[in-house]
């Protein structure tokens, strides 16, 4: 797994925006980083913002996973690949990034 664009965004609880190439070639864009106040962080796959006729906002997602197991195995692989991009692009100003550390653990499984 290799991020291949990064956007540093540091806009609420939103990080950055990334675009994510997978072992297998495919390619995963609007992926966003988001940290929430109680310091739980969280990737989120790309959506599809969609408003009703009542001005209604929701967000559906166009890529899930079958189980959360496997979404978390997923997660924890993206944070390695959000990390090693990291630490190879310092111009990329997060301060997120220099507290955490990820093992990277099977990366190429994915």
């Amino acid at each position: 797994m290799k991020v291949i664009f990064y956007r540093a965004v540091n806009k609420g609880t939103i990080k950055a925006n990334f675009n994510l190439l997978l072992p297998s070639g495919m390619i995963i864009y609007k992926m966003t980083w988001m940290l929430m106040h109680d310091g739980r962080e969280f990737l989120n796959m790309p959506s599809e913002k969609v408003t009703n006729a009542l001005g209604i906002t929701k967000y559906y997602p166009i890529v899930s996973f079958e189980t959360t197991e496997l979404r978390d195995i997923f997660q924890q692989k993206c944070k390695v690949a959000l990390s090693e991009y990291l630490n190879n692009n310092p111009d990329c100003q997060n301060p997120v990034s220099k507290e955490k550390k990820y093992e990277n653990k099977d990366a190429n499984e994915w």
